[in-house]
């Protein structure tokens, strides 16, 4: 890696670090030695990052789990998502596919404990926005003429992916 290859890393690892970080100033000064231009447009840019990934989050979550945020109220969401945003920032560029961690993070709020039930309503929400944003499967339309050519008891059933099965001891 040459040293402009590695500058470059450091420094966008240091705005990844401080879009995650819970105090706006101390991200702002993790940045300031890294900027080229004035403070206030460092601190300022700063800030605008954050509100963004907070209003994205904000908005990417409920799209997943639409009854959940239902359920907890739009006020009370937008806090959960916001500190779910903190503790679980996306691994990947689509925010479509971030949020398999909250039932957990629901489970273990102290907020919701109140409410057990809610972890696994997340849970099936998560596996329903699974299947929903799935690829298409084709289907082996060969398999098809086995179930006139074969002994029903011989087949088998192979649904295509992807596919959950979610115990729970509440009615959700």
């Amino acid at each position: 890696m040459t040293p402009q290859h590695a500058q470059l890393a450091a420094e966008q690892q240091a705005l990844l670090q401080a879009l995650w970080m819970r105090d706006s100033q101390q991200a702002s000064e993790l940045l300031l030695p890294l900027a080229a231009g004035p403070e206030t447009f460092t601190r300022r840019g700063m800030a605008c990052y954050r509100a963004n990934g907070l209003a994205l989050a904000q908005r990417a979550l409920p799209a997943a789990y639409p009854v959940l945020a239902q359920l907890i109220g739009g006020d009370s969401f937008a806090a959960l998502a916001a500190d779910f945003w903190q503790q679980h920032p996306p691994q990947r560029g689509d925010i479509a596919q971030w949020g398999a961690a909250l039932p957990a993070f629901v489970g273990q709020s102290p907020q919701l404990a109140d409410l057990p039930w809610l972890a696994d309503l997340a849970t099936v929400e998560w596996a329903l926005h699974q299947v929903a944003t799935a690829a298409d499967v084709a289907p082996d339309l060969a398999s098809f003429v086995l179930l006139g050519t074969t002994d029903p008891a011989t087949l088998a059933l192979v649904p295509a992916a992807p596919l959950h099965c979610i115990a729970s001891a509440w009615p959700v």
